[in-house]
């Protein structure tokens, strides 16, 4: 019915347009074969149908009895113990949920001492740390050198050492003993330094009320540094640096 007052037009044009001679020489009518012909050159969806709304089916006795009786096969046991079941009510297998990594803190020998280790870059230090009293200790060396020998070239590598004693206020009361390798003295004093940090765990003692580890981690004195010198990259100056552009 829709397509009705579009074939009449049509067929009028055609009758009274400069083709209608041609069109009547091999047409016997412009009638009922014109619109036969247009009715099936026209697309399909041009009269859209409604669309079919489905009615949900009522519910019937048999449907709630098909329920409890796969309500009857539920564990209930399996439900309170939030464990994951398949469709047929087969347990699934969770996977191992590996416990959290706990700090290894070192511990003190028979001397009183308490052995760490530091990195940076690729320096590598190992450290000993020995308990004095307030006062009675202070001393410290580098491969068997004072710091100020060692590290001669600024005072900011030998405050560096010094950082976690100064924080936790307890200067001239540990003995530290150092052997580095490795890396430049920048990334020797680090190293040392955290290795420093990681020993005085050990002893944590007054007058922070046993708070050396908490004091210390805030600052960062017990996170290993990963940065690294980054490589060189192939058609580059450096790790990221180009070289000069050039038209010609």
């Amino acid at each position: 019915a829709c397509h009705r007052p579009m074939l009449r037009r049509v067929v009028s044009l055609v009758a009274s347009g400069p083709v209608a001679p041609l069109i009547r020489a091999q047409l016997p009518a412009v009638g009922t074969v014109a619109r036969r012909g247009f009715k099936t050159m026209l697309p399909i969806n041009m009269c859209p149908q409604p669309p079919v709304v489905n009615k949900p089916r009522e519910m019937t006795d048999q449907d709630i009895l098909d329920f409890i009786e796969e309500f009857k096969k539920i564990d209930v046991k399996t439900l309170l113990e939030d464990k994951e079941v398949d469709e047929d009510g087969n347990e699934i297998a969770q996977k191992e949920v590996k416990p959290m990594p706990v700090a290894q803190i070192p511990r003190v020998d028979g001397d009183g001492r308490a052995y760490s280790t530091g990195r940076r870059k690729t320096a590598s230090a190992r450290v000993w740390v020995q308990f004095r009293g307030a006062g009675a200790g202070g001393e410290m060396t580098v491969n068997g050198k004072p710091p100020v020998e060692y590290f001669f070239e600024s005072i900011e590598y030998r405050w560096t050492l010094l950082q976690p004693f100064v924080l936790t206020d307890q200067l001239r009361t540990y003995d530290v003993v150092a052997n580095v390798s490795g890396g430049g003295k920048k990334a020797q004093a680090h190293a040392i330094r955290l290795g420093i940090s990681r020993a005085l765990q050990a002893f944590d003692v007054e007058p922070h009320g046993g708070q050396t580890r908490a004091i210390l981690k805030e600052v960062g004195f017990l996170t290993r540094d990963h940065r690294r010198v980054e490589r060189k990259k192939t058609g580059k100056h450096k790790a990221r640096k180009s070289f000069p552009w050039v038209k010609r």
